[in-house]
């Protein structure tokens, strides 16, 4: 008796682990931004639609900053995109009389439009030493820049590569005028004491580069930032 219930036993188990297989499933949003990722595509897109509380218009300008060994490099990149908010009233009389009602956002308050994100990518340049990223200010500009690259290399070797990562930062205070740093793109760094290249430290980047482990030791990176600046603020 006790053999042929461990015979059943044995059997069931059997049919149960034949009647197991691997079903398929639709991609998730996860999974496609993995594979980009993995092919050089990177998205990272920001809400400003606080900013559309109440009448006050930002100027919107796109900024990268440069550093090496910590220090920054003379000249920021700058890229002017345009207004949170378009009036009907931003555009010459003449003009306005060509607008019809029935292409603005808020005929009432003579809205033109509104732009309520902003958008940092970056996808394959097809060269090794540059990195290509996108801008865009939703319902207005959009724009492309160039990011030169240093090459690392072993104390050892003369090979030379190239090796970048994103990281983005902490949320700072808002203030008009004020640069808000949003990313932080920079070099694996070379650990003498294991040997080897590293891009290891903080998930999410202080504003303040300082209080940094990772900071210290990348030597070549960018800071991709936006400034908001209240139309007619000094």
């Amino acid at each position: 008796m006790k053999r042929t219930l461990l015979l059943f036993g044995a059997l069931f188990v059997t049919t149960l682990a034949g009647a197991q297989q691997i079903a398929s499933a639709d991609a998730s949003l996860d999974d496609v931004r993995f594979v980009l990722e993995r092919a050089g595509f990177e998205t990272y897109a920001y809400d400003l639609s606080q900013f559309l509380d109440g009448d006050t218009c930002y100027d919107v300008t796109f900024r990268v900053r440069e550093y090496v060994a910590g220090k920054p490099v003379d000249g920021d990149q700058v890229f002017h995109a345009g207004r949170t908010r378009m009036l009907l009233s931003d555009y010459p009389e003449q003009a306005r009389a060509e607008i019809p009602d029935s292409v603005l956002l808020d005929p009432e308050r003579g809205i033109v439009r509104e732009s309520a994100r902003i958008v940092f990518g970056r996808y394959p340049s097809g060269a090794d030493s540059v990195a290509q990223w996108a801008f865009s200010l939703e319902n207005a500009a959009k724009g492309s820049f160039r990011l030169e690259l240093e090459a690392q290399k072993a104390p050892d070797s003369d090979t030379r590569f190239y090796s970048y990562y994103t990281r983005p930062f902490v949320m700072s205070r808002f203030e008009s005028g004020r640069f808000i740093p949003l990313l932080f793109f920079g070099s694996m760094w070379y650990d003498a004491r294991f040997g080897f290249f590293r891009f290891c430290g903080e998930k999410v980047i202080d504003p303040d580069l300082s209080k940094n482990q990772l900071v210290e030791h990348v030597p070549h990176f960018y800071v991709l930032g936006v400034e908001l600046t209240a139309m007619g603020a000094e």
